[in-house]
């Protein structure tokens, strides 16, 4: 995959969304963070946090994360219940489908926080308990 120039970049993803609402809502219906195209979604420094894991720093980090999440996790998918953006920020209230390799789906209420730098994603903060999905060595 070839990563698009980021002034490119962030300028079709202005042309591409009226608003960061809606780039959110395409990000949450269909980002895999296995994907190096996906990941160029966010800033090279982004800080990724879900629930009370340590920050992930840097999209590189991300990348593998969701390398490491793959084995564990088949799919997941996100019921969005409410949107709202403020200035550079878009906060999230939804329930996250987890369907896990083995076992049954679970669904987990969730509070996400996305900070944008230039229509990319600087920061984002889930507010989920996501500890019996995944081993402390995630």
């Amino acid at each position: 995959m070839i990563k698009p120039e980021n002034n490119i970049f962030q300028q079709n993803n202005k042309a591409n969304f009226p608003n960061k609402t809606e780039l959110v809502k395409y990000l949450l219906a269909n980002y895999d963070l296995t994907n190096e195209y996906d990941i160029s979604y966010f800033t090279d420094d982004i800080v990724y946090r879900i629930g009370n894991i340590e920050p992930l720093i840097g999209s590189k980090k991300i990348l593998e994360f969701g390398l490491r999440l793959k084995d564990k996790i088949e799919h997941t998918s996100h019921e969005i219940k409410n949107i709202w953006e403020i200035e550079d920020t878009v906060i999230v209230e939804s329930n996250v489908i987890f369907k896990p390799k083995e076992g049954n789906v679970i669904q987990l209420p969730n509070a996400t926080i996305i900070r944008f730098r230039d229509y990319k994603v600087r920061h984002l903060q889930a507010f989920i308990d996501i500890s019996h999905i995944l081993n402390k060595n995630i």
